[in-house]
């Protein structure tokens, strides 16, 4: 899979690892925001029938995913910076 930018050969190999690394970012993005609103709902449920314990888990549950999912869209980010970057650094 080569590229061609103005006319100039791109670096396959590190295309396809920052395609990789992008991927890899999109995946874990999608997996913890989908964990994040589930452990909202329950959130949600557990503030409005009262449970202190319950509550204080899902709470817990929901700053950590949220920690997790802005790594993970910065992992993403960095493979769209790295594969943009290999397409201009060759001119």
């Amino acid at each position: 899979m080569v590229l061609l930018y103005r006319g100039k050969q791109t670096n396959p190999m590190r295309q396809f690892f920052f395609g990789i690394v992008f991927l890899y970012g999109v995946g874990l993005s999608t997996y913890f925001a989908s964990w994040g609103i589930r452990d909202m709902v329950a959130l949600e449920k557990a503030v409005a029938v009262g449970a202190q314990h319950e509550e204080m888990r899902h709470r817990l549950n929901v700053s950590a995913e949220g920690n997790w999912f802005l790594l993970a869209n910065l992992i993403a980010v960095t493979g769209a910076l790295g594969t943009i970057g290999t397409l201009k650094k060759n001119d």
